[in-house]
């Protein structure tokens, strides 16, 4: 219970919305000791290149709401000087080197590394390596997913390649595409971003854009996709010339009303390798447009409750918004 709309969004972004620290800091401990196991010398195993092993996804970037239900990795796996071909960002071929029995077992009929066969064998190892507090290690699309017994997290465990320098100076990481070959990407560019925006900005737009995800989740309509939804947000972040106020309710609403007025619209891959990233049909962003616009014109109505010092029937409004996990007023 609250007795401001200030008290009651602290609250809820301690309890609710942000991540708890003791969980947090026990899933880092599990990542590394995962991670530990993984990089022990094995001769039925790819050579392995720790100095690219790359924690990626809205955990890393310290955007990611409750619950932590997924922690992504991308695992660096030594060339040993295979080679690739690229038709487009998401068909790369990979020629796989003679020197490396794992990459000889897993080429396909054409001589390709086949990625659906490196995640078969990553698959393997993890299941040899994984103790009784593993409920399963199966492979989901691109990754190989761990989940535990007793914890409220998996890992999305990504196999890669690191790249040397393009024509134009880029490296990428090559990742499995889910139909064997593989394809380009680098998180490192989205992890830049948003420090570099915090920076600029302050930590508010982390706490804005978690409440958002949050939001976004229980949303009775077609939702965005997490990255596509903060890949947006951040692009009003990028654009703003305003100061963020120190009001989280305040930068929730500004992105209310960015979204509701940019959602119809192309959004760009901000890592400039896959173009358009919106993949929601007409009909859809215009739902996703409807539904932001209305919970939009109710924060408003929050906000000028809160000016009038009526704070019981702003905290309702907002319960109204976030669901029953908000404050209520008393």
């Amino acid at each position: 219970m609250a007795i401001t709309v200030n008290q009651a969004f602290e609250e809820f972004l301690k309890n609710t919305v942000n991540l708890d620290k003791n969980v947090s800091s026990d899933a880092k401990s599990n990542r590394a000791e995962l991670i530990s196991a993984l990089d022990l010398d094995d001769i039925n195993f790819f050579r392995t290149y720790k100095s690219i092993n790359y924690f990626f996804g809205s955990f890393s970037r310290k955007t990611k709401c409750r619950p932590l239900d997924d922690l992504d990795i991308m695992f660096g796996l030594s060339a040993e000087g295979n080679t690739y071909d690229c038709n487009s960002w998401n068909d790369v071929k990979i020629n796989p080197s003679k020197d490396s029995v794992a990459q000889q077992e897993c080429k396909n009929d054409n001589g390709q590394l086949d990625s659906n066969m490196v995640l078969g064998k990553l698959k393997k190892k993890l299941k040899g390596i994984c103790d009784l507090r593993v409920n399963e290690v199966v492979k989901n699309g691109e990754a190989i997913t761990v989940n535990y017994k007793s914890k409220e997290w998996s890992f999305d465990i990504v196999p890669c390649f690191f790249t040397k320098p393009e024509i134009d100076g880029r490296t990428y990481y090559l990742i499995p595409n889910g139909k064997g070959a593989w394809k380009k990407t680098d998180p490192r560019i989205d992890n830049e971003r948003v420090q570099t925006l915090v920076e600029k900005k302050g930590t508010i737009i982390l706490d804005a854009i978690r409440l958002f995800k949050y939001w976004n989740k229980r949303a009775k309509v077609v939702t965005l996709e997490g990255y596509v939804a903060e890949s947006l947000l951040l692009d009003y972040y990028e654009r703003s010339y305003d100061d963020c106020s120190k009001y989280v309710d305040i930068e929730f609403i500004r992105l209310l009303s960015y979204v509701k007025d940019k959602i119809t619209s192309d959004i760009y891959d901000p890592k400039n390798i896959q173009g358009n990233i919106n993949n929601l049909s007409y009909w859809e962003r215009q739902s996703v447009k409807q539904k932001v616009e209305i919970i939009y014109n109710k924060a408003i109505d929050a906000h000028y409750a809160e000016k009038e010092n009526n704070h019981c029937k702003a905290l309702n409004i907002w319960g109204d918004i976030f669901g029953g996990e908000f404050p209520t007023y008393g």
